[in-house]
């Protein structure tokens, strides 16, 4: 997670810029050093990105930079007819989100092409890429 994303998503989301400082206190100017056993410490470098491994706040800071990311392509989607409609409810699904993993929901094929380009683009804005091991498509 990009730092300045992060901070934007919560402010975005209207966390209070009192409780954005605090949090972001804890990443914000971090030096990291590497040490293998039998060498010295390498030179220290800025860590800009991430979540504070086991942190109880990480997962809600993950969601918020998500739901921040996804907001105005869900936006788009809907208005240009992307996604599933369910019927009788008048809602539109164009996608669900668990932990890291977002699924995108499409009836055409070219709606879903137009939609990872779209979604790839907003999260390589954001710092963050594809895992190409993990991506899948289900038809």
């Amino acid at each position: 997670m990009d730092h300045d994303e992060m901070q934007n998503a919560m402010l975005a989301r209207g966390a209070h810029p009192r409780h954005v400082c605090a949090l972001m206190r804890e990443v914000f100017g971090l030096t990291g050093h590497i040490t293998l056993a039998g060498m010295d410490s390498s030179d220290g470098f800025h860590i800009g990105s991430g979540g504070k491994q086991g942190g109880v706040e990480t997962p809600d800071e993950w969601n918020m930079l998500v739901e921040h990311l996804l907001h105005p392509l869900t936006q788009s989607w809907t208005i240009q007819g992307f996604g599933f409609i369910l019927p009788g409810w008048e809602t539109t699904i164009s996608h669900a989100v668990w932990a890291d993993n977002i699924w995108l929901i499409a009836m055409r094929i070219d709606h879903l092409r137009m939609m990872v380009a779209e979604l790839t683009e907003v999260i390589y804005k954001a710092k963050l890429r594809w895992k190409p091991s993990s991506l899948e498509i289900l038809c």
